[in-house]
């Protein structure tokens, strides 16, 4: 599928997976709305973010601490968009010191599919990623057992979420050509963001198995951000 761009139309409620999705994009319908009516509004939507400092462990995070800990023998491949977190946070500065009111600008960084992102973890920690691919219908299956146990033994995050597996079966690739032109926003691939992450990770008792990767001055912007 060719990548959504910022002004292409034809999003509709009924295109939209899950509450949460729902709710964020009748959100944006109603700041779009304020907007005409002269609300100084401008709209972001950042992808994937990924780097240090996750502190509650969103679930972009969370997706590779399970990864990084082995405790996801298989994976469902897909197509998605992830960026560095440190620049999605200058995205919205830059949106909100050269936005234009009432237009939507994506915050992407790489477009890029699940088997190359578990490439990319086992090259920067060394560890083995898992290599067995299953098919949609056994993922959300997994899924509903999963949500089912989390709601009625653990109480905790599911491991798989049935609405990530839903977003999972449409490619959610990115243009963000626009924020690059309009506002500036650097773009560029994720694997300095990807090695700053396994590092905070580690330092900070996240993962259960040793890692490879160098502890990377996590603290500091990507140069492509100065």
């Amino acid at each position: 599928a060719a990548p959504l761009a910022d002004a292409e139309p034809g999003l509709t409620i009924e295109n939209v997976p899950g509450p949460y999705c729902r709710s964020k994009f009748l959100a944006e319908q109603k700041a779009l709305e304020a907007a005409k009516r002269g609300l100084p509004v401008v709209v972001v939507n950042p992808t994937l973010p990924v780097g240090p400092g996750d502190r509650f462990l969103t679930p972009p995070t969370r997706m590779l601490v399970l990864f990084l800990n082995g405790d996801t023998p298989a994976y469902l491949d897909f197509d998605f968009n992830m960026i560095d977190v440190r620049v999605a946070a200058l995205g919205h500065i830059l949106a909100a010191e050269r936005g234009r009111i009432g237009e939507r600008y994506i915050l992407g960084g790489e477009n890029l599919r699940l088997a190359t992102l578990l490439d990319m973890l086992e090259e920067l920690s060394g560890l083995p990623m898992p290599q067995f691919r299953i098919p949609y219908w056994i993922a959300f299956a997994f899924a509903g057992v999963s949500e089912l146990v989390a709601d009625r033994v653990t109480h905790r995050y599911p491991a798989a979420p049935v609405n990530g597996v839903r977003l999972a079966r449409t490619p959610t690739v990115f243009d963000s050509s626009k924020a690059a032109s309009k506002l500036g926003l650097p773009i560029h691939g994720i694997h300095q963001a990807l090695a700053d992450a396994i590092a905070w990770l580690a330092d900070n008792g996240h993962l259960k198995r040793t890692v490879r990767a160098p502890h990377a001055a996590f603290a500091e912007r990507p140069s492509a951000v100065e």
